[in-house]
């Protein structure tokens, strides 16, 4: 152990950039505590560490830990510099909040205020050919109004969509006048959160034009002849590549993803491959390697070559869209560049420390993206994985030791896959196995890929009969890409879905890894006690990142927009879903109701509700059902789940007239192997010690608001009235059928003190939620699911009125997004 401490606290101090950015990311996390308290803890800890230097410096223990050749002076400079980076940190992050807060205000203003045309005035920067030929364009230092007359509020950077006959070069102001798009924050767990990926990239808002005039011209010659060879190597891939193909080329040549179909994407994610699709590191490297190469060839002496290098690397990563993982990439490779030249180590967690430090300093919104998080994790896996090297290249020959010896590129997946892992489950929530045999299998042809993707591409520019040579051999690749991800996603156990973890299960997943390593990084023999603590560890790692989280009742009130969709999870995890449909967004199953799941670690619907067959309640639940595999019977955690949320049974209010939607909804679900199963007033279900009791309707002719299903839902906490669509013809009937037929119902139910929640009918309109009604039950909470500034006016003001004058809670997912009730 005391062997691991030193050896950790020597390795930390040899790499100074390392400590700094510890301290930078200290400094940067602490953005909520006042800066005049930053200040103090700055002083405090350089006071603190000048003491601690003083007092212990020509201490043997005190050498041997942070001082190779008792080089004092260095290590004080290094300690000076700790707070300061601290205090830099601190100060990068308030300013880009700020800078955030300023850029938002006028657009929020607009918003809020439920415009939905605006005018603004801005410089052109990149100009992004779509696929339809329409542009994309980066608009800087924009203005925005309600109109020509009223005064333009600066707003930062937003993106302009406009039509084939924009012909403005960059460097242009213009005016746009257009449909105006805010960029709001997710409102559901799981969800994607739009403003702050765009938001980490200074951009607030996006913009429709419908009048575009130029106010000056102007022309960035650089930008301009950037933009130009964009847009020609893009024409070039479109017309040499069929359009599944040239989806993939742009996203690998030119991380343009725009034309990438969804399918493939998924395809290649789930195979741990999306490092192809994006310009990473692999790219990097390989275009770095190449340039250098041939320059080298050339005679050129090595300083001008690493010049040279560094030059083009640099102009590819613009030519890209200065993506984070390209940029993280460059940085690192200038950084191991510069050692080569100055003949010094390279190392690759200073490359990465300095890279980071420039990173956040440049853009500090990226912190905790997706981009920089899995990129960076990476770089520490194969960094740990060197440490580790020369002990496994000691193991002896039998056992342990030659199992490892004979799979180093297994081993090393693995290893690099494990230091991910918990970062991976943060955005994506799964598991694919064979992601690791993937990346063993087709690594390999990514180089010769790339190399004849981007030259193709290149080429194609001047002459595509020549580029048509280099493009063929890219075809047979992706095919070959395609086939073995395939067969791999169709593999059983393929797929295993996880949820997002806790952060306390983050921390001890690491805890329990890095024993790991130090138990590797201090050389196993054939001690079986020791085998058997590695596998301990190995296996301690997959519980804590893996153990159900959710053993308690939890209803969900998800925004949808202008819509419903009802999630209730009780204690055995079983899942009843009421409602899935959206008039205000498109994609809610996909992109709201699927991720919610996933982050929960749920692959099944046990229940599906409809209430009605408005599309607002069930167009997301149609996207389901067609999304999932044909359910196969008794749902096995870790058997059935491939990628999709499926459902087992569909409940439907019973029909004699069925109309097409009617027809349409039950087609699918029989094709499916769904359960359909007819429900009418009186009838109950129960799943544990959920019950769910239908109050209306009994059988119906058509499927309309006033036939909409009516629930009561009773659970140990809490009774939650789901209305669907009722109106107050409907509710009078559920009261007449209540005091008529069901006198008790209340009474055997209401002994014990609950909360009631009631889901309001017909998303709050005037039509719904009569005074007899809400008299009867009493609400403490009422729930409006609309869409913000919906065109139907839910909720309507004398609704919100009378539930004020009730004294109920109110909550309202288009102000306040999704509501989560829980027990204790």
């Amino acid at each position: 152990m005391r062997e691991h401490v030193m050896w950790f606290f020597q390795g930390l101090f040899a790499r100074p950039l390392v400590l700094l950015l510890i301290f930078f990311v200290v400094g940067f996390s602490l953005e909520k505590l006042p800066l005049n308290f930053s200040l103090a803890v700055f002083l405090l800890l350089l006071s603190v560490l000048l003491f601690l230097f003083n007092k212990y410096k020509d201490k043997k223990w005190f050498c041997r830990c942070f001082v190779k050749k008792k080089r004092h002076r260095e290590l004080l400079v290094i300690i000076i510099l700790m707070p300061v980076f601290f205090i830099a940190g601190r100060i990068r992050i308030g300013c880009f909040i700020n800078e955030s807060k300023t850029s938002s205000d006028a657009l929020e203003s607009l918003y809020f205020r439920g415009e939905k045309y605006i005018v603004a005035y801005g410089n052109v920067e990149d100009i992004y050919l779509e696929e339809d030929g329409s542009k994309r364009i980066r608009l800087s230092h924009v203005e925005v109004s309600a109109g020509i007359n009223e005064e333009a509020l600066p707003c930062g950077d937003i993106f302009l969509y406009a039509d084939a006959g924009f012909n403005e070069k960059a460097g242009s102001r213009v005016m746009a006048y257009g449909k105006f798009k805010y960029f709001v924050h997710s409102t559901n767990p799981g969800e994607f959160d739009l403003k702050t990926y765009y938001n980490a990239k200074g951009i607030y808002a996006s913009l429709y034009a419908v009048k575009l005039s130029c106010i000056n011209n102007g022309n960035n010659h650089f930008v301009s002849f950037v933009n130009e060879l964009r847009n020609k190597m893009k024409d070039s891939i479109t017309g040499l590549y069929s359009k599944e193909d040239a989806g993939i080329v742009l996203a690998m040549v030119l991380g343009d993803k725009a034309n990438l179909q969804e399918e493939t994407k998924d395809l290649f994610r789930k195979n741990g491959l999306s490092h192809i699709l994006v310009i990473s590191g692999t790219h990097i490297s390989l275009i770095c390697l190449g340039f250098f190469g041939i320059l080298k060839k050339r005679g050129i002496n090595k300083i001008l070559s690493g010049f040279l290098t560094v030059s083009f690397m640099l102009f590819y990563v613009y030519l890209c869209g200065n993506g984070i993982s390209a940029l993280r990439a460059a940085f690192m490779t200038f950084s191991a560049l510069t050692a080569v030249l100055i003949r010094r180590n390279s190392d690759m967690f200073s490359g990465l420390s300095f890279a980071l430090i420039v990173l956040l300093m440049l853009y500090p919104g990226e912190f905790f993206g997706s981009s920089l998080l899995l990129s960076s994790s990476a770089v520490v896996g194969i960094g740990l994985l060197s440490e580790i090297k020369k002990e496994v290249e000691m193991f002896p020959e039998t056992g342990i030791g030659r199992t490892l010896k004979r799979g180093k590129l297994l081993f090393g997946s693995v290893f690099i896959n494990m230091t991910m892992r918990p970062v991976i489950l943060m955005f994506f929530y799964e598991i694919y196995t064979y992601g690791i045999f993937a990346n063993l299998l087709l690594l390999p042809l990514c180089g010769g890929l790339l190399s004849l993707a981007l030259v193709s591409s290149f080429v194609g520019i001047f002459s595509p009969l020549a580029a048509s040579f280099f493009a063929a051999p890219v075809y047979l690749l992706i095919r070959i890409y395609e086939g073995v991800c395939g067969f791999l996603i169709k593999a059983p156990f393929s797929a295993f879905l996880v949820g997002k973890p806790g952060k306390l299960a983050v921390i001890l997943y690491y805890f329990f890894f890095f024993l790991f390593f130090f138990l590797l990084k201090s050389g196993i023999r054939e001690g079986r006690a020791k085998i058997k603590t590695l596998g301990f560890f190995a296996i301690a790692m997959v519980i804590v990142i893996i153990y159900p989280r959710n053993n308690h009742f939890e209803c969900d009130f998800l925004d949808v927009d202008q819509g419903d969709c009802i999630v209730i999870t009780d204690e055995k995890g079983k899942v009843v879903v009421i409602d899935c449909g959206s008039t205000g967004v498109s994609g809610v199953g996909k992109y709201r109701l699927t991720p919610f799941l996933k982050s929960k670690g749920k692959g099944m619907i046990d229940t599906l509700i409809l209430t009605h067959m408005d599309s607002d309640h069930i167009n997301g639940a149609i996207e389901i059902i067609e999304a999932m595999d044909v359910y196969e019977g008794e749902y096995k955690r870790l058997r059935n789940y491939k990628g999709n949320i499926s459902v087992r049974r569909l409940i439907l209010p019973l029909c004699d007239d069925p109309e097409k939607v009617y027809e349409k909804v039950l087609q699918r679900a029989h094709s499916k192997n769904i359960e359909v199963v007819f429900l009418t007033k009186g009838e109950s279900l129960k799943f544990n010690k959920v019950s769910y009791t239908c109050l209306h309707p009994g059988i119906i002719s058509k499927s309309e608001n006033e036939d909409s299903f009516v629930f009561c839902v009773n659970c140990p906490q809490y009774e939650i009235w789901l209305m669907g669509d009722a109106d107050i013809n409907a509710e009078r009937e559920v009261l007449k059928y209540i005091m008529n037929e069901k006198p008790d119902f209340f009474s055997e139910n209401r002994k014990n003190a609950k909360i009631r929640v009631l889901k309001a009918g017909h998303h709050g309109s005037k039509t719904s939620s009569c005074k007899e009604f809400i008299s009867f039950i009493k609400p403490d909470i009422v729930v409006f699911s609309a869409g913000f500034n919906n065109s139907y006016g839910h909720p309507h003001k004398s609704v919100l009125e009378m539930f004020e004058d009730y004294g109920t809670k109110i909550h309202r997912t288009d102000k306040d997004g999704g509501l989560q009730l829980l027990t204790n």
